[in-house]
Parts: C-alpha cells; structure tokens; sequence
C-alpha cells in the first residue's frame, strides 16, 4: 500500500493509466492520495480511485486553467490573472522553495 500528499499543487493536461489526471492504486497495489489546495483539471471525476484505494478531497480545491505562460514551450509560470495564484495554502511552501525562488530559478531547488 502507497500513500501521498499533495498540496499547493497543479494536475493539469497529466495523463495517467487510467482517468485523465490521477490514478491512485491498480489491480495489485492499494494506495491513499491525501490533496488540498490544489487544481485539478476536471475535479474529482478526473481521478481514477482503484478498488480498495481512496481519495482524500481535501479544502481548497479549484477545478480552473490555470493560465500557464506557454506550457508546450515548458514555462509553467503563470500568467497574471490565473485563478492559481494565492489559492494555496503558504504554510505548505517549503524554505528550499523560497531560496530557489529568491534566486531566480523557476522550479524548486529540490527538483
């Protein structure tokens, strides 16, 4: 058995093996899935729960575009306006995050 959590976090255009965004668990393997603060493209019924797996939707989730500034160019900031921004919750951003921010990388130093 597998469990995750994601907050803070966008699932938008993912594909997955079964469910257009998230699949949580298969035939052989249950898994939990913890979100909250997050935007999923499509919402619950675009997660894929396999028998004996479960979803936790948790507070603060959007279903919304969220305006990326040229996905297919690979910027994944967002465009002024989206619906993402300050939709999360801060107490979740991590101090590797700031740093790498502060310094002017676009994805956190831990990825």
């Amino acid at each position: 058995d597998g469990q995750a959590t994601a907050r803070n976090t966008i699932f938008w255009d993912n594909q997955s093996p079964a469910g257009p965004e998230i699949c949580i668990g298969d035939d052989l393997y249950a898994a939990t899935i913890d979100l909250s603060c997050c935007d999923v493209r499509g919402g619950q019924s675009s997660v894929y729960v396999a028998t004996g797996s479960s979803l936790v939707w948790g507070a603060g989730m959007i279903d919304a575009d969220p305006l990326f500034v040229d996905p297919g160019a690979g910027d994944f900031r967002l465009q002024q306006g989206s619906p993402s921004v300050n939709s999360g919750f801060n107490g979740w951003v991590t101090m590797a995050w700031m740093v790498s921010t502060a310094m002017g990388s676009l994805m956190p130093s831990m990825w």
